[in-house]
């Protein structure tokens, strides 16, 4: 399978291109780790792979406070940078 036709077949198939499912498993990365963790916004952010701050708030379409679930404790082991352990989420750079 060439690359052109995977990148048409997912199109097809998911509605977005390679890049576009990239950037969505970051978002929902990002989103799922300031709902139920302590970590800082600026290390979610980056741990998830966006280059800015200012980029994951145009990609949600929200302030990265809002994702914060105000009722739910975070999981056992995930309250600290230690989640993350200076590595990004998604398989990136």
């Amino acid at each position: 399978m060439t690359e052109r036709h995977l990148r048409r077949a997912l199109r097809r198939e998911l509605g977005t291109s390679p890049v576009g499912l990239a950037q969505a498993k970051r978002l929902q990365a990002a989103i799922r780790l300031l709902s139920h963790t302590r970590l800082s916004v600026t290390r979610v952010v980056y741990a998830s792979g966006f280059q800015s701050l200012r980029r994951f708030t145009q990609r949600s379409g929200r302030a990265s406070a809002r994702f914060r679930a105000s009722s739910a404790p975070a999981p056992q082991g995930e309250s600290t940078d230690a989640a993350v352990s200076g590595r990004t989420l998604i398989g990136q750079r």
